[in-house]
């Protein structure tokens, strides 16, 4: 509750025509405008917060194990998608809580994923962007189908829609374990045993290995702050490096110069990029007439006329950023 994330930065504010007063422009009427802001396309999801997701194929039983654990009452039929939206329960450890440890946890049964719904076949996406926000998966199979197989293709779901889901603390509930012999079910247990990922047999429906379950889940959990912050929402800031200052010369046969006709001459240009110096102009656009003397004097101060000088611009030479076109001007030839 109470966190803030900045999504987009607000441009910065221009000065008001006070700020160029001085001894010889007593009343400015120029003013420097702002920036424009960053600019994002976002998309906003909203996602469910469960501390445990249980994941699994339809009919697998994870309605019948959400309501095994805690007290939630989902729709439980023996016909797949019989769950059409998750599903929260509580989880509780014992009746007193206050030892410092978390003692209850929500439990969220996650349905509708199928073999492709990471590619958006059936209703998976709209399932799958829930289970990014779980600490812990479960993986709940069916012992009288093929386990193996449906691991594997549901971890191919989760690393095909977002990898990161596999690095999350994760364990197999192998269920309904009470429809096989015994022998069954530890051979499955065996081949599951590849996936490196913690195996308990349990039955949803008999109650058979939910207490071993529920502890194993309490001490598995990790901590909600750490976790949290490891899931944070990131954005990139924006480069914010000012390009080099270029000069690009050309020729532009047909013109002619800024201020002065050069007697059917080619217009000689001096194209300015980077230095900080279109952003400027950008800042006094609306104010150029008013503001050429004062650009002009900070273009001086700020290097541009020595940088045209060294690379041999001449008087009358037209000098262009972005829109703004002016004439160079050598003080040093013009003192001589």
């Amino acid at each position: 509750m109470g966190q803030e994330k900045i999504i987009a930065r607000g441009g910065g504010g221009g000065r008001g025509n006070s700020t160029f007063a001085s001894s010889t422009r007593q009343a400015p009427r120029f003013a420097e405008l702002g920036v424009p802001g960053q600019k994002r396309r976002v998309r906003l999801e909203l996602r469910l917060i469960a501390d445990v997701g249980l994941v699994g194929y339809p009919n697998a039983g994870k309605s019948s194990l959400l309501a095994a654990l805690s007290r939630a009452n989902p729709m439980i039929a023996d016909y797949p998608f019989t769950t059409l939206a998750p599903i929260l329960g509580v989880v509780q450890r014992g009746e007193s809580w206050g030892d410092g440890r978390d003692e209850r946890f929500t439990l969220a049964d996650i349905p509708g994923i199928i073999e492709g719904a990471s590619e958006g076949k059936g209703l998976g996406l709209e399932f799958l962007r829930h289970i990014s926000r779980t600490r812990v998966l479960v993986y709940v199979l069916d012992v009288t189908r093929d386990p193996v197989e449906e691991l594997g293709q549901l971890q191919a779901e989760l690393r095909s829609y977002d990898p990161t889901l596999l690095d999350n603390s994760a364990l197999i509930a192998l269920n309904k374990v009470e429809l096989v012999e015994p022998d069954i079910a530890e051979m499955v247990e065996a081949e599951l045993a590849e996936f490196g990922l913690p195996v308990l047999k349990v039955s949803a429906k008999e109650g058979n290995g939910l207490p071993d379950l529920r502890e194993t889940l309490f001490q598995m959990m990790p901590d909600r702050e750490l976790w949290a912050q490891n899931k944070a929402l990131q954005i990139e800031p924006d480069t914010l490096t000012e390009a080099p200052l270029t000069l690009t010369f050309r020729i532009d046969p047909a013109a002619k110069g800024v201020g002065v006709i050069n007697d059917g001459q080619p217009e000689r240009v001096w194209e300015i990029h980077g230095g900080g110096f279109e952003e400027k102009i950008v800042r006094f656009s609306r104010y150029m007439e008013e503001a050429a003397e004062y650009l002009g004097n900070l273009f001086k101060r700020q290097g541009l006329y020595n940088a045209l000088k060294r690379a041999g611009a001449r008087e009358g030479d037209t000098v262009e950023i972005g829109t703004f076109r002016f004439e160079y001007f050598d003080e040093d030839e013009n003192k001589e």
